[in-house]
């Protein structure tokens, strides 16, 4: 007869692909290859790893149902990736390369001078693999300014100095809506 089954996989093995055990009800214990690009509540079919036919026939299949895990910051949306990337404010202003986490490792991201938070940058390419086009998709990388705990005393000084600073106001839209 057949069985059916859950299983918890982590992001990252349902993005790349790999293996995964699993403990069978009946305390077999199995190897499955994860494809890559796997997708949450995606079902597997493992043929004869069922249960065993009692009049001596072949097994049935297992039929696996994936649920893909959260990852800390990475979230697909399709075959695409979005994360937020924690920036200084000396990359956000004067523009640097930094290293990104994606889902294959690490790689290195332009940061273009003048960037505010919000601003998203796009990695072509290291999305996650979309089976049924054979595209990878692309990762969308949202920047986040991160003043550090410790005020600066420079800094302070710089902006309590800093007119054009004084004379900008991010708010002056908001008054239409109120």
């Amino acid at each position: 007869g057949s069985l059916s089954f859950t299983l918890a996989v982590p992001f990252l093995i349902a993005a790349r692909g790999g293996r995964q055990r699993v403990g069978l009800p009946d305390g077999r214990s199995l190897e499955i290859d994860i494809p890559e690009g796997a997708t949450d509540r995606q079902t597997l079919r493992l043929k004869g790893q069922g249960l065993p036919d009692p009049n001596g026939g072949p097994a049935g299949d297992a039929y696996v149902e994936l649920h893909i895990e959260p990852h800390a910051f990475f979230e697909r949306r399709d075959s695409n990736i979005h994360m937020e990337l924690p920036v200084t404010l000396n990359e956000a202003v004067l523009g640097g390369r930094v290293r990104v986490p994606t889902i294959g490792g690490a790689v290195m991201l332009t940061v273009p001078p003048g960037s505010n938070t919000g601003s998203t940058l796009r990695l072509k390419g290291r999305g996650v693999l979309d089976r049924k086009s054979g595209v990878r998709g692309d990762q969308y990388v949202k920047l986040r300014i991160v003043l550090p705990d410790q005020p600066d005393e420079a800094l302070k000084a710089f902006l309590e100095g800093w007119q054009a600073g004084k004379a900008y106001d991010p708010r002056h839209d908001m008054e239409r809506f109120t």
